[in-house]
């Protein structure tokens, strides 16, 4: 999986070369992919392998944006839009798939970090 630039692609053929990108999802103009965790048994101990979360950038207006599949990209769904100045990066702990924290641009003095979390049980 990679992002570039507005766009998250998947290898078909493990990277071998250009030819076997797929495209998964457009998110949009101005829009930028900055992080992308993929969930499963082989990342963490409760994964589900066709997780994918995307921390996306939206320069315009300045949102930062999480988008999630359950079904290995096929179908996406944006979980939550925060209005800041958009998010830098991500980190997503290694034994929880819905946890994880994203970082953005300050606002005024303060950083700022956001958690996200989401289960069934919560």
């Amino acid at each position: 999986y990679a992002g570039n630039g507005t766009s998250i692609y998947v290898s078909t053929n493990n990277a071998a070369n250009t030819g076997g990108w797929e495209e998964l999802r457009d998110f949009g103009a101005n829009h930028n992919v900055v992080d992308i965790h993929l969930a499963g048994q082989a990342e963490v101990t409760n994964g589900d392998s066709q997780l994918i979360t995307a921390v996306v950038d939206d320069s315009t207006p300045g949102n930062g944006e999480l988008w999630r599949s359950w079904d290995g990209g096929n179908s996406w769904r944006q979980t939550t839009e925060v209005t800041n100045q958009g998010y830098n990066a991500a980190y997503f702990s290694r034994v929880n798939d819905n946890l994880g924290w994203m970082v953005g641009d300050t606002s005024g003095s303060y950083g700022v970090v956001h958690q996200f979390t989401a289960c069934d049980s919560c």
